[in-house]
C-alpha cells in the first residue's frame, strides 16, 4: 500500500508532465508550437491502403492542416469559389463529420491560385475552437460547434494571400493579420475577442522584383504589387525565471513582446523584407530561415545584434519551418532539399533530396518531430520519415499520390495529413 504522502508525491510528479503534450496536437505547429510532441509510437510506413485507419473525401482543396483535442480534429476549407468558409469537426476515430460552422462572403479578398482560402490552420485548448477565414472574420467556437464571437477585419489585401495561424496563449488569442496593405500583430481576449493591443506592421520599401526587367511576373489580373510582409505564425517562448515572451517576425527584424501588454521586449535585425517561414526557438537561442537568415542568442532588453551568433542575407528559399534539433536546425527548402544546419555557425552540415518523384520532393509544408522520428511532407504528398542520430537515416519514405501543401498534425499514435482531395488518418494495427 502507498503512503499518504507516497501518493500525494506521485500526484505532483504526475501533474509536472504536459498531458496535451502526448495526446493532443492543438495548433498547427503541435502542443508547444515548436513541431515536437514525444510521442514515439507513431507509423512510419503506409501508402494509400496499408496503415489507412480513415479518410474522408474534401469538398475543395486547401493548404490549411488539422488541429487536433482529445476526439475532436478541426479543419478548415473554403468552398463555393472562395465564398463559403467553415470551421469542420472531425471524429478522430471515424473521420465522421461532427459539426460545421460556415460564413458566407461577400467581398472576396486576392489571393494566389497556389493558395486557397482559408490557409491558416485553427488552434483550440479544448474550450474554444479558433479559426481564422480572411474575410469571413476571425471566429471562435465552443468544442460543440457553438459560435461563441466573431470578429471582423475586413478583406485583407495582398496578392499572395493570407497563411498565418492564429495562436492561444492562456486566456489571449494572437493573430498575425497580414501581409497586406494593411498589417498588424493583435492579442484579443479569448472569452470575447476583444482588442487588448495591437502592433502595426510597417510597409517594406525594399526595391520591387516585379520593377526588374528580369524579375518574375505579377499573377494574370493581379492589381496589387507588393510581394513583402510577413505570413509567420506567432511563437511562444518560454525563459527560464523570466515571463513567457512572444516572438513576432516581421520584415527586417524579429522582435519579443509582452504577450499580454505588446509591450516590446528585445529586438533583432536580420530578417528580410518577405518573411514566411515562423521563427526557430531552442533553448537560449531563436533562428529565422528564409532568403534571409540568422540566429540570435538574446540577453536582457533592447537592441539584440551584439549577440547575434551568424547572418545570412542570400539563404535559400523556404516556406516550410523547420526543427531545432540539440544544436543543429533541420529544415527544407522549396525546392525539396532536406537540409541540416548548424546552429551556433550556419554552416551547412549535411543535405538530402527529399523524393526522386515528379515533384522532385518540393515542399511548402513544416517539418514535425515525433520522439527521434521526423516527418517531411512534400508537394506530391509523400512523407519521408528519417532520423538524425547518430547520422541521417531515412526509415520510410511514404505516397499518398496526392498534392498538399499541409502540415502533418501527430496525436495519440495517429498521423493526419490533409491532402487536395481528402483528409487521412493514418494508424498502426494495433
Amino acid at each position: 500500500m502507498y503512503s499518504k504522502i507516497a501518493i500525494v508525491l506521485l500526484v505532483l510528479f504526475l501533474g509536472s508532465f504536459d498531458f496535451l503534450s502526448a495526446e493532443t496536437w492543438p495548433t498547427w505547429r503541435g502542443p508547444n508550437g515548436n513541431g515536437f510532441t514525444p510521442e514515439t509510437k507513431t507509423p512510419v510506413t503506409w501508402d494509400r491502403e496499408n496503415n489507412i485507419a480513415w479518410k474522408v473525401k474534401l469538398t475543395s482543396p486547401g493548404n490549411s492542416s488539422p488541429v487536433v483535442f482529445g476526439q475532436q480534429l478541426y479543419l478548415t476549407q473554403a468552398d463555393n469559389n472562395g465564398r463559403t468558409r467553415s470551421l469542420i469537426c472531425f471524429a478522430t476515430d471515424t473521420g465522421t463529420q461532427k459539426w460545421i460552422h460556415s460564413e458566407t462572403v461577400e467581398e472576396l479578398e486576392p489571393t494566389h491560385p497556389t493558395n486557397p482560402y482559408c490557409a491558416a490552420s485553427p488552434v483550440t485548448d479544448g474550450k474554444y475552437v479558433i479559426a481564422m477565414l480572411g474575410s469571413g472574420g476571425l471566429v471562435c467556437c465552443d468544442a460543440d460547434g457553438k459560435l461563441l464571437w466573431k470578429k471582423n477585419f475586413g478583406a485583407p489585401q495582398h496578392l499572395f494571400g493570407q497563411g498565418a495561424s492564429p495562436i492561444i496563449w492562456e486566456d489571449l488569442c494572437i493573430i498575425n493579420y497580414g501581409p497586406g496593405k494593411e498589417q498588424f500583430f493583435a492579442g484579443l481576449k479569448l472569452s470575447d475577442g476583444s482588442l487588448l493591443w495591437r502592433i502595426d506592421i510597417p510597409i517594406s520599401n525594399a526595391p520591387n522584383p516585379f520593377d526588374q526587367p528580369d524579375g518574375p511576373k505579377l499573377p494574370e489580373g493581379s492589381t496589387l504589387r507588393d510581394p513583402f510582409g510577413t505570413w509567420a505564425t506567432a511563437m511562444i517562448r518560454k525563459v527560464e525565471g523570466q515571463p513567457d515572451e512572444l516572438l513576432l517576425s516581421l520584415p527586417e527584424k524579429i522582435i519579443a513582446v509582452n504577450p499580454r501588454s505588446g509591450k516590446e521586449i528585445w529586438f533583432c535585425a536580420g530578417n528580410g523584407p518577405q518573411v514566411i517561414s515562423s521563427p526557430l526557438i531552442g533553448g537560449d537561442c531563436v533562428g529565422s530561415l528564409g532568403s534571409f537568415a540568422f540566429v540570435v542568442k538574446p540577453k536582457g532588453e533592447g537592441d539584440q545584434i551584439a549577440n547575434r551568433l551568424w547572418s545570412d542575407d542570400n539563404d535559400r528559399p523556404r516556406i516550410g519551418t523547420g526543427l531545432i534539433y540539440k544544436k543543429q536546425m533541420i529544415t527544407t527548402t522549396m525546392q525539396g532539399v532536406l537540409e541540416c544546419l548548424s546552429l551556433e555557425t550556419g554552416d551547412r552540415l549535411w543535405h538530402r533530396r527529399l523524393s526522386s518523384g515528379e515533384s522532385g520532393g518540393a515542399t511548402w509544408s513544416s517539418l514535425v518531430q515525433a520522439g527521434s522520428k521526423i516527418y517531411a511532407l512534400d508537394q506530391s504528398g509523400t512523407t519521408t520519415v528519417f532520423m538524425v542520430e547518430p547520422e541521417f537515416l531515412q526509415i520510410g519514405q511514404n505516397r499518398l499520390d496526392e498534392p498538399t501543401n499541409s502540415t502533418p498534425a501527430i496525436s495519440d499514435g495517429r498521423i493526419y495529413i490533409r491532402t487536395d482531395q481528402h483528409l487521412w488518418c493514418i494508424s498502426e494495427p494495433k
